[in-house]
């Protein structure tokens, strides 16, 4: 599948989540669960766990960037409706 934008695909995406994940000071165990990775011969693997708290920490940070990049859409419609992403 083409990206929408040249600069924007799957891969570069997830580059941008685990900068997040790492901006929100969420732990790289929960991080590599997050992004499907295995912490392989990294002790913290297997004796950490992701707890509730964890997880709610991450969702936050998450729906927090939602939100602000929602607000910022909002304000750069202009009088002709939103623009293309495309564009």
């Amino acid at each position: 599948m083409a990206p929408i934008r040249k600069e924007l695909t799957f891969h570069g995406l997830r580059h941008s989540r685990k900068t997040w994940l790492i901006e929100d000071g969420v732990p790289q165990v929960a991080q590599a669960r997050r992004l499907g990775h295995i912490m392989e011969g990294k002790i913290d693997d297997i004796y950490s766990h992701v707890t509730a708290s964890i997880d709610a920490r991450l969702l936050t940070g998450l729906e927090t960037r939602w939100h602000r990049s929602l607000e910022r859409y909002r304000r750069n419609l202009g009088p002709q409706g939103p623009q293309s992403i495309t564009s």
